[in-house]
């Protein structure tokens, strides 16, 4: 008797049948219908033939479907989904069916295997983890209406749909508010987005707050909070009706234009510009304009270099530099690449105190602005490039010491780095510049007043650590530093 198919697709299994001395080729119709034909041994072929039940003609020939290498295109294949909750994690598992012969007691089965899984942890902490049990899903097409498609491609879509479904399904413990028939707008890449969004910060409870793009801004909120009271906090917690009026309009107006709100511009100017008249119109800015012209990256910057400005201009002309000149709406583009670029080189190079010092009022416009800032960075560059001596804060000053028999050290001079790096038989000389910049740190470790290592720091951060001639450094060496790195950060808070 043949097992009964559980499976969607139809295969067909070929065995020797060694009392009929006949090849016996098992059909599994995805009717469910199940037959046997044989053919002599020098007719290895299974027959194409129609099923008698439902009148079908597709087989997948089993054996070549699990074992055959190279890339294959098939019709139509069927998979089967699982869903679970597992490890703290909502989990999806994509498997087929298919039927096994074992030739010991002569007995058709059938099987399942998995082929991908997908998995959400519960609290966010991670991204979408996917999991391919199979080589079949990387090396098989499927022909679907006049295109070849990967297989990977709509398994992975499915799978996606699935875990998507199964999640709002079982998501009311973890998101309470949430509304599905909002988040079933979405398309399912941003539905996993969604959900890790939200799992993540536990105190936005509102669908909106998923089209913030908040990346870089840090809110210690210990409470659940409406959009209000967020927007309150963007705007450093200005109290003025004018500026609570003219920041909620912004924003509607960005959610209305862009369907995204960006609060890198509103945070920036509410940290910067005094004026309450002013800083209203600067709320009031294009949200192209917005969106576009401060980054996570360079917050920091740009509050630096508003705050600079306010030594040379008026709240009111660097207002119109952003209102007038940069929204100007010929050119707006090249304008915004510009003062972005005005800014990338400001964090880049750590340039207000250089500012401070070389900086030449020009008439404040994007483009003068920018021509200005570089003026500056060349003659500091030039001026880097004669320094000899290197100038460290004091927690790197404090850092050179002896750790598990191990001494790091810092170069003092260009020259004592140049002879660090030809003893090492490496490029740390061509790091001159940032150090001058402090946006690099090396250290040299000694052993015995021999030099055996270098390793770089961004911060505290290790960047990279090297022996002779770029070498690996022994695990050994890796714990110490790690242990040296950690001791320092512990003492120092």
């Amino acid at each position: 008797m043949l097992p009964k198919n559980t499976n969607k697709n139809s295969w067909i299994l070929s065995v020797n049948n060694a009392i009929t001395n006949k090849i016996s080729h098992h059909y599994f119709c995805c009717c469910s219908h199940r037959f046997v034909l044989n053919t002599n041994l020098d007719e290895p072929e299974a027959p194409d033939v129609l099923c008698p039940l439902c009148g079908n003609t597709y087989f997948i020939n089993i054996q070549e479907f699990i074992t055959k290498d190279g890339v294959r295109i098939y019709k139509d294949f069927q998979w089967e989904t699982k869903e679970s909750v597992a490890d703290g994690s909502w989990r999806v598992t994509l498997f087929f069916t298919f039927p096994e012969y074992i030739e010991t007691n002569d007995t058709v089965f059938l099987v399942k295997q998995d082929l991908m899984t997908l998995n959400l942890k519960k609290d966010g902490t991670t991204d979408l983890k996917i999991e391919y049990h199979s080589d079949i899903i990387l090396k098989y097409s499927l022909f679907k209406n006049d295109k070849v498609i990967p297989l990977k491609r709509i398994m992975l879509n499915d799978a996606k749909e699935q875990l998507c479904s199964y999640i709002l399904k079982n998501i009311t413990k973890e998101i309470p508010w949430i509304d599905r028939t909002k988040v079933q707008m979405l398309s399912v890449d941003k539905q996993l987005q969604y959900f890790r969004f939200f799992l993540q910060n536990r105190y936005f409870q509102e669908h909106r707050f998923f089209f913030w793009k908040m990346e870089g801004l840090t809110f210690n909120f210990s409470r659940p909070v409406s959009q209000m009271e967020a927007l309150h906090i963007v705007g450093n917690t200005r109290k003025e009706k004018i500026v609570k009026r003219a920041l909620y309009q912004g924003y509607e107006d960005a959610m209305h234009k862009t369907g995204y709100y960006y609060p890198y511009s509103d945070y920036i100017f509410s940290r910067t510009i005094d004026n309450i008249d002013l800083l209203a119109q600067l709320y009031a800015l294009h949200p192209v304009i917005k969106q576009n012209i401060f980054t996570p990256e360079t917050v920091s910057a740009a509050i630096a270099l508003i705050n600079f400005l306010k030594n040379h201009y008026t709240e009111k002309q660097i207002v119109n530099l952003f209102t007038k000149d940069i929204q100007d709406t010929n050119g707006y583009k090249e304008k915004l690449l510009l003062f972005r670029d005005t800014l990338n080189m400001i964090d880049a190079h750590n340039a207000i105190g250089s500012l401070e010092k070389h900086f030449m009022k020009v008439k404040l416009t994007a483009k003068k602005l920018h021509d200005e800032i570089v003026r500056v960075y060349h003659i500091v560059s030039y001026e880097l490039d004669a320094k000899e001596e290197f100038e460290y804060d004091q927690i790197y000053v404090s850092a050179c010491q002896e750790h598990e028999g191990l001494e790091f050290r810092l170069p003092l001079t260009v020259k004592e780095l140049s002879l660090w790096a030809k003893t090492l038989h490496n490029c740390m000389v061509g790091y001159t510049k940032r150090i001058h910049q402090h946006n690099s740190i090396i250290y040299g470790i000694f052993k015995n007043d021999e030099l055996l290592y270098a390793i770089e720091l961004n911060g505290f951060r290790v960047v990279q650590a090297k022996g002779v001639s770029n070498s690996m450094v022994p695990d050994k060496v890796v714990n110490v530093i790690n242990s040296w790195r950690s001791s320092i950060l512990e003492f120092f808070g």
